[in-house]
């Protein structure tokens, strides 16, 4: 573990986790696991070059690269500042990201929100069956606090809605990760593969196949072992320093066949 670099959980929110807690904790019963989060962003409302900064200060601030990972905008987070501070960035593990930044979770249940006839707790009521499925009645009415929680802490999502889709331009320096759940149909496999053009050899992709969108949550073992050992092999496997930015091919992206 002392070789090991250590890792950042992209939470875009003041004071959430709990849709990400049993995962977190997963991560780090066997790895060094920082949680970040965007400290008074109510303070800057839409100013997602603000968060950004905050989040490239927290980098820099630390020993050597750490990998970064998070779902949805954390995940969209992780990209962006991977790009502008790559010699503080290890690797970069999204989850649950499509290619479109604007295109979450939050952007959609508001959408509804405006268009459908039904009641808030209707509408909460039904993402939670489309985000997580099927749930108990006492568990579906934690998920739906949960949510709500989320929607009124975590970056809005008009920050992204003039932003560019993730990966257009060129790929990261670094290592990447994209998982996503077999069942998610937000970030769906049609999301994944948009993907294919902008991974590079050593960049991989991995879908947990009972998943939704927040398959990390639901199957936060099989998920984390995953991550994990992705970590693990760009840790031993890297080559040269980080000037070289220099790495073996880790394995094939066999889940774009899918």
């Amino acid at each position: 573990m002392s070789e090991a670099a250590g890792a950042f959980w992209i939470n875009p929110g003041c004071r959430g986790g709990g849709l990400h807690r049993c995962f977190t904790d997963q991560i780090r019963q066997r790895w060094s696991l920082q949680e970040w989060s965007c400290l008074a962003l109510e303070d800057h409302g839409e100013d997602l070059e603000s968060v950004l900064s905050q989040l490239g200060l927290a980098l820099s601030s630390q020993t050597r690269p750490v990998h970064l990972i998070g779902h949805g905008t954390g995940g969209v987070l992780a990209w962006w500042v991977a790009r502008r501070v790559p010699q503080w960035v290890r690797s970069v593990t999204l989850l649950g990201v499509g290619a479109i930044p604007a295109l979450n979770w939050q952007t959609y249940t508001l959408m509804m929100g405006y268009r459908s006839p039904c009641t808030r707790e209707q509408l909460m009521a039904h993402m939670v069956r489309l985000l997580f499925g099927p749930q108990k009645m006492r568990q579906a009415r934690q998920l739906v606090r949960l949510l709500e929680q989320d929607l009124a802490e975590s970056l809005p999502p008009v920050a992204f809605l003039r932003s560019t889709p993730l990966g257009r331009d060129r790929p990261l320096s670094v290592p990447v990760l994209i998982a996503g759940g077999a069942q998610d149909w937000l970030t769906s496999s049609t999301q994944i593969r948009r993907w294919h053009p902008w991974l590079k050899a050593q960049d991989r992709v991995w879908i947990c196949p009972e998943g939704y969108h927040f398959f990390h949550a639901t199957a936060s073992g099989p998920v984390a072992d995953q991550v994990l050992l992705f970590w693990q092999q760009v840790d031993r496997e890297r080559v040269g320093d980080r000037s070289g930015a220099q790495w073996i091919t880790l394995g094939k992206i066999s889940a774009l066949s899918h």
